[in-house]
């Protein structure tokens, strides 16, 4: 194991105001040492994904197997939240906040989404972020100076920067078109903190390109409602194992719609099941004209809808492509500890591993952050165990951002460790997670059945 200290940081570029980047900017606020923190925030809004949308995108490739083949460098799309209308949380308030500012005791132990977004606005309100944040900011480019720091290029929508945080309609789509006042800016550190649910990802099933001239094919990025998405009576196929897949078979089904649920292999949110829904292993091809068939060899005929819940692709369009952090999307690369950069740690992300407690998560890794920066701590080459060591051979499989619970307590509290080298010592939000948490945490899916019945 190596240290050392980073390069002076005085300015910091956050990019989004979600979970992760309203995080990041208290964090790097309360450091105290930063001469300019800037949060770039496309939308009108803090909260990122919690931002529910009626509109959806309707412009979904099929299949979506290559994220820069979606959202080639420097041509991103517009952001459109996945949420869809009857969402709950999948875990309960208690573990699910930042560790240090809790949910309000008014509100049910599964907060719908609106709940978390109004819970996300008043943080930004708390700790004064507000100031930070340029909103209707799209951040085009970011590009590696010659030694240290790095060229962040900006542009503005077609409406003023400055406009209200809190939603005032169900619309949280900000236009990318007819770009104006481009700025170009140098910071000595970015934080990236734009979530992954952007670019949805497709398998190529054979078949299914067929399919999709005559019958309709969906991800759950785009879906909203069973009574708005499909009619009575419809056979829908849903795959995937996780929890947005579990919720549009519950849905659709008590809708009243045929339904049938493909898994590739067992989650707990698979296992909980939808009475009256059969399980399927994974779709082995699609007989024209809309036969599905598995891989067992059962088949379902006269499929009038494919619904993918099958997660979605990394994408970071305005990366220099020659940081080789992305090559199709399965995985961000070139990562230590999940979130920096290995040839130039100045850059970090934030949230990026998959089945996790995002909140807390982040918030560590946002506090890690500020104290790296500020030079309160020094950077290590490895944070410990070998299954968190940086240099894994098995770096670009998407196996290595995919949490389990033990895993996850074992990688925030080296982060929390880690923060805590400062002479300044702890503070609540890094001392180890207690055992009330983990327990929660690992019993999370039996506390939603007992709660909210599914």
């Amino acid at each position: 194991m190596y240290q050392h200290m980073l390069p002076e940081v005085r300015k910091v570029a956050v990019i989004g105001a979600g979970p992760g980047g309203l995080a990041a900017a208290r964090a790097l606020k309360e450091e105290g040492d930063f001469e300019t923190i800037t949060v770039f925030e496309r939308t009108k809004h803090v909260g990122g994904t919690w931002n529910y949308s009626r509109k959806v995108d309707t412009d979904i490739k099929v299949p979506s197997l290559n994220a820069l083949e979606i959202e080639p460098p420097y041509k991103q799309k517009p952001f459109i939240s996945p949420i869809y209308t009857d969402l709950h949380v999948n875990l309960p308030k208690t573990i699910m906040s930042f560790r240090d500012y809790p949910f309000s005791d008014d509100l049910p132990l599964f907060p719908r989404h609106n709940d978390v977004l109004k819970y996300l606005e008043d943080f930004a309100e708390h700790f004064n972020l507000l100031d930070m944040i340029q909103f209707e900011r799209v951040v085009e480019r970011i590009e590696p100076l010659e030694e240290h720091g790095w060229r962040v290029t900006t542009s503005c929508g077609k409406k003023k920067i400055g406009a209200p945080h809190k939603q005032q309609d169900e619309d949280a789509e900000t236009t990318l078109e007819g770009k104006q006042d481009i700025r170009t800016e140098e910071y000595d550190a970015v934080i990236v903190a734009t979530g992954h649910y952007q670019v949805p990802y497709i398998p190529d099933i054979p078949g299914l390109r067929e399919f999709t001239k005559k019958h309709r094919v969906l991800h759950t990025c785009a879906y909203r409602s069973a009574k708005t998405f499909f009619t009575k009576g419809e056979r829908v196929v849903v795959v995937g194992s996780g929890s947005s897949a579990a919720d549009v078979v519950r849905e659709s089904k008590h809708y009243g719609c045929d339904v049938y649920h493909s898994i590739r292999s067992e989650t707990g949110f698979s296992k909980a099941g939808t009475e009256g829904v059969q399980i399927y292993p994974e779709i082995e091809k699609i007989r024209s004209p809309n036969t599905v068939v598995f891989e067992d060899g059962q088949k379902v005929e006269n499929v009038d809808v494919i619904v993918f819940g099958t997660g979605y692709l990394y994408s970071f369009p305005f990366l220099d492509p020659s940081m080789d952090v992305i090559q199709d999307g399965q995985k961000a690369r070139h990562l230590r500890s999940k979130m920096f950069y290995r040839p130039r740690p100045t850059l970090a992300f934030l949230g990026l591993p998959i089945r996790i407690v995002p909140f807390p998560l982040m918030q560590a890794q946002s506090i890690l952050l500020a104290r790296l920066y500020s030079q309160r701590v020094p950077y290590i080459g490895e944070i410990g165990k070998k299954n968190l060591a940086p240099d894994a051979p098995d770096d670009n499989k998407r196996s290595t951002m995919v949490f389990n619970a033990d895993f996850e307590f074992t990688y925030v509290d080296h982060l929390n460790k880690w923060a805590n080298m400062t002479p300044r010592g702890k503070c609540p939000a890094t001392e180890p997670l207690p055992d009330w948490w983990k327990e929660q945490r690992k019993n999370s899916l039996a506390l939603r059945k007992t709660y909210l019945g599914y």
